[in-house]
């Protein structure tokens, strides 16, 4: 791996083979290096299209990310949260209000009524 991600050689990789970081240490990992990789469904991209997520698998999830600009946001919706988008502009990051409500309240740690 060190000769494809050391001294600045992953970000010529990146570049040539014009795909995210992410991508591309799973290209330089499967398609180089021929290691398979495995697949997790507790590892989410903003590459997927995150309008269809499950809400209720959110508590268990590894890793979520999003993408927002002016002309599209792919981003996961509560159905669930515990304040408006007005009160919590955030909402769609990691750290919003509403998240880290619907991850403490799932996880026992904090009664809903708190949120």
């Amino acid at each position: 791996m060190a000769p494809l991600a050391s001294g600045g050689q992953f970000t010529n990789l990146c570049s040539r083979v014009r795909l995210p970081d992410d991508v591309s240490m799973g290209f330089a990992i499967d398609g180089l290096l021929k290691v398979p990789l495995t697949r997790l469904d507790v590892f989410n991209s903003h590459l997927q299209g995150l309008s269809r997520f499950d809400e209720s698998k959110l508590p268990k999830q590894v890793t979520l990310s999003y993408y927002l600009s002016a002309t599209r946001n792919n981003t996961i919706t509560l159905h669930h949260a515990a304040f408006t988008k007005e009160q919590d502009p955030t909402r769609y990051t990691f750290w919003s209000f509403s998240w880290v409500c619907v991850m403490l309240f799932e996880g026992g740690i904090l009664p809903f009524e708190s949120c």
